[in-house]
């Protein structure tokens, strides 16, 4: 695994994050976790705290979702060493309510190589852009 060139996990990352938009418009949380996360991810942002594991993850989605109905991904960076990878970039939250704004946030995530499985994302953190 080591020897494979960063521009593998930079496909990988394309494929995983076009599969999670997808997932997201399709407000269908159960396979935007199965999908994108590894078997015991943490997500963690700004007004959430600490969410482990993949039930939590499904229910913070589930929640999501009552507010936002599309996302768009934004790559900036990807990088990697061995079997792990970071990615940073923004996202942009696309609201139910036209009434409301779209919210748009930078996030990091860390991607860790699973054998028979690909690039999944172990820690996926958020934080406002308030510029």
């Amino acid at each position: 695994m080591t020897n494979r060139p960063v521009k593998d996990i930079v496909e990988a990352v394309d494929i995983r994050s076009r599969q999670f938009e997808e997932n997201f418009s399709s407000q269908d949380a159960y396979s935007l976790v199965e999908n994108y996360y590894t078997d015991d991810p943490i997500v963690s942002g700004d007004g959430v705290g600490i969410v482990v594991g993949r039930q939590g993850v499904l229910q913070y989605f589930e929640q999501i979702f009552r507010v936002f109905k599309q996302c768009k991904f934004e790559r900036k960076v990807v990088s990697r060493e061995g079997n792990m990878a970071y990615e940073l970039g923004n996202v942009t939250l696309l609201s139910k309510n036209t009434e409301e704004r779209d919210t748009t946030l930078r996030y990091s995530v860390v991607w860790k190589w699973q054998d028979g499985d690909g690039w999944r994302a172990e820690v996926d953190y958020f934080a406002l852009i308030t510029e």
